[in-house]
């Protein structure tokens, strides 16, 4: 049996890296803008009709795949494609009206930046998400999305802010094609 003694002192470590991990993600959360490069994603989904497609390997892959799903979830075309797939077939999925997330940490994923380009080629709008400005990613066709994290703070504390930036995008996205439905609706009733 284990008393409280035994238990007091690891988890003071526990709980002192719980807390570190929570200040760092509360932190990186409050630092995302939406700023007008945020609300340009949001009207190129809104507006755009085409499928969202996310991409991303590794973890910044698995949060591309739920933010994907989240999107989807509210309606909203979206999947996700994994950026080594793109590259072995799949890139005949994406059609100039759909619009890539290309998901990087680093921005420099050989196999993102390659999808990035690709989907560019066939004329696809391409939105970076990443917390490097200026990576191997950015090109002044793409919209960039920076979210800073401090280096101490990776990878928990990026991949929260990840998180919470595709929330704010379905949240925001789902409200704006609300608005313009319901304005579309209310010209077509008879004065």
């Amino acid at each position: 049996m284990t008393t409280s003694n035994e238990l007091s002192c690891p988890m003071s470590t526990a709980t002192a890296a719980a807390e570190k991990v929570l200040r760092a993600s509360r932190n990186a959360i409050s630092d995302i803008q939406v700023d007008p490069a945020f609300l340009k994603v949001v009207a190129l989904i809104a507006d755009g009709g085409g499928t969202v497609i996310t991409t991303g390997v590794g973890t910044s892959g698995d949060l591309a795949s739920g933010g994907a799903n989240l999107l989807a979830s509210h309606e909203i075309p979206a999947r996700f494609i994994h950026a080594t797939d793109a590259a072995h077939g799949l890139l005949g999925a994406i059609t100039a009206r759909d619009i890539l997330i290309a998901v990087s940490e680093s921005g420099c994923t050989p196999e993102v930046v390659d999808f990035a380009v690709k989907a560019q080629e066939r004329a696809s709008r391409v939105v970076v998400l990443t917390s490097t400005p200026r990576s191997a990613l950015s090109h002044p066709d793409r919209i960039e999305i920076v979210l800073p994290v401090p280096l101490e703070a990776f990878p928990k504390a990026s991949c929260a802010a990840r998180s919470a930036w595709f929330s704010a995008l379905t949240a925001a996205t789902a409200a704006h094609r609300r608005e313009h439905s319901d304005r579309d609706n209310r010209r077509s009733l008879p004065q």
